[in-house]
């Protein structure tokens, strides 16, 4: 059976990995203002809603255990949560 042609697939660049190491809390005019305390191979990384996360993610909420983050080439929705790693 001939083999047929394959075409070669464009990934793109793979987005580091990413963990949530703490969330710090800080009331500001009566309200709870979040910045996560991010790990990743180029370093510690402190993020608040609508920051993006190394040119691959961007914040859209920040909860008490966790970091919700959308990826900015696919919109694809992803939770981080306190300890485990993406």
């Amino acid at each position: 059976m001939p083999e047929l042609p394959t075409k070669p697939v464009d990934v793109g660049p793979v987005a580091p990995p990413v963990s949530v190491a703490g969330i710090a809390e800080e009331q500001i005019d009566g309200r709870v203002e979040r910045t996560a305390i991010l790990s990743s191979p180029l370093g510690v990384l402190l993020v608040r809603e609508g920051e993006e996360i190394l040119g691959y993610y961007r914040v859209t909420r920040i909860e008490g255990e966790a970091v919700e983050v959308v990826g900015l080439a696919d919109g694809v929705p992803l939770r981080l949560t306190l300890g485990t790693p993406r």
